[in-house]
């Protein structure tokens, strides 16, 4: 039986719609029926961190800086007289070293020298004078006796020439006072050292014909030297200074130049009022024997004016404190503690004393807790950690 066209046409699109459709519910219901793979929460992994344990102790508080060198005593001297140099401490020039009582410059004394001899004759004869208007005095007073009249306490005080013994004396006091001024002024004449010392300047010569207005030399002491050190305000509370009841705080002082040599020096004072810049405190270390002369010092690095030395103080001691490397701590105010519980604790510090070391802290911490000292990436509290002290539970890994 013969088909016509459009049957025929049909047949053929037919057959390829079912073998779609067959090929089609079989996919289908290989993907229903496959397993479906779980999504698994990711385990959380312990770092591994190193720690400091921190512990309570006693310390004291230390408060170091660079100081300027400066003389505890500096004079410039001038002659209390006029005259001509005669002569100077020999080898006398900048650098030299004096001994308190030397002898550094000698005037010529002969105008000083004749001057005393004129006051002195002017004495003997204010003396002779006096004893002879003593004498004078005990004849009236004889005459005045025998006449047996009694007078007013005036009258009797002219009698008896009370005014004209009273100007002896008086002329007698003058003339000496002019003696002791001549004598004076002769002893000065001698110009000494007020103190142990060391030469900076020296502008006379032998020679010199020199006026109370002239500066001959300028000295310095050498029996102690100074150190002026500026510190934060905030530190003082933690220093103590040189009194009348007890000494100030002892200091160490070092220098680059000295190897492992140290001075030994004493805070003596604090400067009432602030550097206009810094706003920094400005403290007064003395040293005592700056240039190591003494026995005790033999063999110590001398001192130099001008120098600029380090110097650490040791302040007042705290209790039951605990002292944190300043590299532990993070964000300018916190650390990174290992907790009970494996994992990191941040806390925030309240420091009783920093510096660029250390700081110090009576709270916050406690005896035995430990400090990470690791670096981490991403810190959170809660973060979980571990030591090389304290192994993974078998079977995790990290």
């Amino acid at each position: 039986m013969n088909m016509n066209p459009s049957t025929q046409h049909l047949k053929k699109l037919a057959v390829p719609l079912l073998i779609l459709a067959i090929s089609g519910t079989a996919a289908w219901q290989l993907m229903a029926t496959s397993p479906k793979a779980s999504r698994a929460e990711p385990e959380k992994k312990a770092r591994l961190v190193d720690t400091i344990t921190v512990e309570q102790q006693a310390v004291n508080i230390r408060v170091s800086g660079l100081g300027t060198v400066i003389p505890s005593q500096i004079v410039t001297l001038y002659p209390e007289v006029n005259g001509q140099v005669e002569n100077i401490l020999k080898g006398l020039r900048p650098g030299s070293s004096v001994r308190e009582g030397d002898l550094l410059v000698a005037l010529d004394q002969d105008e000083y020298q004749i001057l005393v001899r004129e006051q002195q004759a002017t004495v003997a004869q204010a003396m002779s004078e006096l004893k002879l208007e003593q004498g004078q005095q005990n004849i009236a007073r004889q005459e005045y006796e025998l006449t047996g009249n009694k007078l007013s306490p005036e009258e009797e005080a002219l009698v008896l020439r009370q005014p004209q013994l009273e100007a002896a004396k008086a002329t007698l006091n003058q003339a000496q006072a002019n003696l002791d001024q001549a004598e004076l002024n002769l002893s000065r004449t001698q110009i000494k050292a007020p103190f142990n010392g060391q030469i900076i300047s020296n502008t006379v010569y032998p020679g010199s014909q020199i006026t109370t207005s002239t500066a001959m030399m300028e000295l310095i002491s050498t029996n102690s030297f100074w150190i002026e050190l500026e510190i934060p305000v905030e530190q003082l509370k933690w220093l103590e200074f040189a009194n009348e009841d007890h000494k100030g705080s002892a200091v160490e002082i070092t220098s680059p130049q000295w190897g492992k040599d140290s001075r030994q020096g004493e805070l003596i004072s604090v400067s009432p009022e602030l550097n206009d810049g810094s706003r920094m405190a400005k403290v007064i270390i003395e040293i005592k024997d700056p240039l190591a002369r003494l026995d005790v010092n033999q063999g110590k690095p001398p001192i130099l004016v001008n120098d600029l030395l380090r110097a650490e103080i040791t302040g007042k001691k705290v209790n039951d404190a605990i002292v944190i490397p300043d590299e532990l701590i993070r964000n300018s105010d916190q650390v990174w503690v290992l907790s009970q519980d494996d994992t990191l604790e941040i806390r925030t510090l309240m420091p009783v004393y920093r510096d660029s070391d250390k700081a110090i802290l009576l709270s916050g911490l406690n005896d035995g807790d430990q400090l990470v000292s690791s670096s981490l990436t991403t810190p959170v509290n809660g973060l979980p950690l571990r030591t090389a002290e304290k192994p993974l539970v078998a079977g995790k890994q990290p």
